[in-house]
């Protein structure tokens, strides 16, 4: 599983809703990329909450201890998981 934040693509429905509804923070389309930038106001937060639960989500669940469980519990092809998720742990820890 990968984690993005939600990025409002234009013609989309979520983007002509994010637009008639002027949420949308600026249409710089090298923000609109789903890892390092919240480009609406969501609703019942700002947006650096958003993406501060975005990276605690991605750090809780990309962790050492929850790649653990997830590897005891999937039984599908082992070594690619072992892998992908060994990387994806590593670079969580680097950023």
């Amino acid at each position: 599983m990968t984690v993005s934040l939600l990025t409002p693509l234009p013609r989309t429905p979520v983007y002509a809703q994010m637009k008639q509804e002027q949420c949308l923070l600026h249409e710089d389309w090298i923000l609109y990329n789903g890892k390092t930038d919240v480009v609406f106001h969501p609703r019942g937060m700002t947006s650096a909450q958003l993406y501060e639960g975005y990276l605690d989500f991605r750090r809780r669940f990309y962790s050492l201890p929850s790649f653990i469980r997830r590897m005891r519990v999937s039984r599908t092809h082992p070594v690619y998981n072992f892998v992908m998720n060994l990387g994806l742990c590593l670079a969580i820890k680097q950023s």
